[in-house]
């Protein structure tokens, strides 16, 4: 009986992590659920947040953009733009980054740039929160 996934969060730019995990609740539009071993396939909508990674007593969270989770035979991949451990949150560079994002989007029209750029003030918000 296998009661732990393999996860893995996968940026554009690299593989972040793949850890073993008993549990992983994440946040879709309609709201949190988790993922755990055995479970039906699954291919999901991510939306920014805060994820956690559970494994027996261990606790870990997560700060992750919108993006997609694809899950199967107990290997999870959490496909987004960015992720920081909640333990690791580099708070002067967000914080910079964020008054550089807003001052951006104030001039910028409505569509897929205007939702990106939301997507990441999302992002650091909540991680700085």
């Amino acid at each position: 009986m296998i009661d732990r996934i393999t996860v893995r969060i996968i940026t554009p730019e690299a593989l972040l992590f793949e850890k073993q995990a008993s549990e992983v609740v994440l946040t879709g539009p309609r709201g949190d659920f988790a993922i755990l071993p055995r479970r039906a396939p699954l291919a999901a909508e991510l939306v920014a947040s805060k994820m956690t990674l559970k494994n027996g007593a261990m606790v870990e969270h997560y700060f992750i953009t919108s993006g997609m989770v694809e899950f199967s035979d107990n290997e999870c991949n959490i496909l987004v733009e960015a992720a920081v451990s909640s333990d690791n949150v580099p708070k002067e560079k967000l914080q910079a980054r964020l008054a550089e994002l807003e001052d951006i989007i104030k001039d910028q029209p409505a569509g897929l740039i205007y939702d990106e750029l939301a997507d990441h003030i999302a992002f650091i918000k909540l991680a700085l929160s």
